[in-house]
């Protein structure tokens, strides 16, 4: 429970600082601000973590735990897919929505994203 307070601790001081940005209104941003790389860098490294720890754990005779994805991080391959789709999947909604205008929005589907895999590993390297 400490580890579901603490990621969600996480999310939210993540979205906070993403929310935080004043931009005038005539002012369109770029896709790849400073803040964009480096939520998109995060969001890469906790995937890659929770992949790692994944193969781990099921290399050691355990459970994926999210029913979603059980079949498809069976195999190597599979987890690498899986993972680079997600990834994938994560920026173009952060671009789509950065391009209709929601700039906070488009940080706060990564940031939760980070989150998420974050959450995923800590729970798989029991």
């Amino acid at each position: 429970m400490k580890k579901l307070i603490a990621t969600i601790a996480l999310a939210l001081l993540m979205c906070c600082s993403a929310f935080a940005q004043h931009k005038p209104s005539d002012f369109k941003p770029k896709f790849w601000s400073a803040t964009t790389v480096a939520l998109v860098a995060m969001d890469g490294t906790l995937k890659g973590i929770d992949a790692y720890a994944t193969n781990r754990n099921l290399s050691t005779g355990g459970v994926e735990h999210d029913a979603p994805y059980r079949p498809f991080v069976q195999t190597t391959p599979g987890r690498i897919a899986t993972f680079s789709a997600l990834l994938g999947a994560d920026l173009t909604v952060a671009y789509i929505l950065h391009r209709r205008g929601h700039e906070r929005l488009s940080h706060a589907i990564l940031a939760v994203s980070a989150a998420n895999n974050g959450y995923g590993a800590i729970t798989s390297l029991k």
